[in-house]
């Protein structure tokens, strides 16, 4: 199975290099720009096959569209609206060629997310809501949100900055840093990469397996159930103590890659 995965991140990292290089020397580029009537929906789903996407909180709302054509005819976008859904698509024109689109939403600050890129970026900002983001190749990043979110990753970063809010995600191949973080559940499924968290308050329950990388999670001190495995590399507890039946569990497991847990004293 990773076999068949790591030929398929393969080859849309390969694909995504190829459309970059047309796009250098053989593309045209066309601006879009959509204003958005935000009080007839409250979910906006985004789905591009190629293309970065990016999300961000403001009191003006639009989508600016940056189209990359290789044909005669630019593309446009399409949004659909059904109940209280939006759903956008790039729509290619017959005479397009290959064609990708990049991606500014402005839009308020408690529109919930559902985002999905085959081979791109995603960036979200500022928002108060929930968030589920796919990508295939890219890197996923979050910074100042507060809600719930769903992050899956073929190959790529994982990066979340100031985030309040349970996180759940999986990561194939990739790092993944959490900075500043206030979530009372994290859980992560990794095969490849090293995970990096520092967390700002304490947690009910951090859960990372990870086939292959280390660990390394930062918390504040108090009292935890400590479950920690890894079958090759070392495993170090700092300032911490495992109380066996504490209702905040760490369970850090790995196949190969060490792990490191360090209590540090509040700032309260």
């Amino acid at each position: 199975m990773k076999f068949f995965k790591t030929i398929k991140q393969s080859s849309v990292l390969l694909s995504l290099a190829m459309l970059f290089f047309v796009a250098c020397f053989f593309g045209n580029t066309e601006h879009e720009t959509v204003d958005l009537d935000v009080d007839s929906f409250t979910h906006l789903v985004v789905e591009t096959t190629t293309g970065t996407i990016r999300v961000i909180a403001s009191d003006q709302w639009s989508i600016e569209a940056e189209h990359h054509f290789t044909g005669n005819e630019s593309q446009t976008v399409r949004m659909e609206i059904s109940g209280d859904t939006a759903t956008v698509r790039t729509v290619c024109g017959a005479d397009s060629g290959m064609c990708w689109t990049d991606y500014d939403f402005y839009v308020p600050a408690t529109i919930s997310l559902d985002l999905e890129s085959g081979a791109g970026d995603i960036l979200v900002e500022a928002m108060e809501s929930d968030l589920v983001a796919e990508t295939d190749s890219g890197q996923i990043q979050v910074i100042s949100f507060i809600g719930d979110m769903d992050l899956i990753q073929g190959s790529g970063s994982i990066d979340l900055t100031e985030v309040t809010g349970d996180v759940t995600l999986s990561c194939d191949s990739g790092s993944i840093t959490g900075w500043n973080l206030d979530t009372p559940n994290f859980i992560a499924d990794v095969e490849v990469g090293k995970t990096i968290l520092q967390m700002d308050t304490a947690p009910e329950l951090v859960s990372v397996q990870s086939d292959s990388g280390g660990v390394d999670l930062t918390v504040p001190v108090d009292v935890y159930d400590l479950e920690l495995a890894t079958n090759t590399g070392g495993m170090n507890v700092v300032n911490l103590e495992d109380t066996n039946g504490a209702t905040r569990v760490i369970e850090i497991g790995t196949d190969s890659g060490g792990i490191s847990v360090t209590g540090i004293e509040s700032a309260e």
